[in-house]
């Protein structure tokens, strides 16, 4: 390709214009390997297209996963503010033992992803926190 792009240079031609007439003159010859190089890209595009759908997909269905669960956690959280006898210590202390024991079990399922998950939750907690001053002033 280097070769090319010097006689292209020395031509005074682009490379697109150097390109575009090269990919004629493959074109033109009627080799099989010129369409198994054409067939072999069009599978990889393929491919590349088929799997950024699926990580679309998959980023949509994280998305609503979280969301959901923490529809859940928040009723959880206001039925367990319900019960007699509450008091407001114990229900931080329940709410405070429940994430502890989530992380912890995340943390051994996936330890690769726990450095990962403790930096967003730095973050989710510091956007918690900017939130409420906002409101406050």
């Amino acid at each position: 390709m280097l070769k090319r792009q010097l006689k292209a240079r020395k031509k005074g031609l682009s490379m697109s214009r150097t390109v575009r007439r090269l990919l004629r003159k493959v074109l033109s010859e009627d080799d099989g390997s010129v369409d198994e190089a054409l067939d072999a890209e069009m599978i990889m595009e393929s491919h590349a297209r088929d799997t950024r759908t699926l990580a679309s997909r998959l980023v949509k269905l994280l998305a609503w996963l979280l969301y959901d669960t923490g529809q859940i956690k928040a009723l959880a959280n206001n039925t367990l503010g319900l019960q007699k006898g509450m008091t407001e210590q114990m229900h931080k202390d329940i709410l405070t033992d429940a994430n502890r024991q989530t992380s912890a079990r995340f943390s051994r399922q996936n330890p690769d992803l726990a450095d990962f998950m403790d930096a967003i939750e730095k973050w989710l907690i510091a956007g918690e926190e900017e939130g409420r001053g906002g409101r406050n002033v």
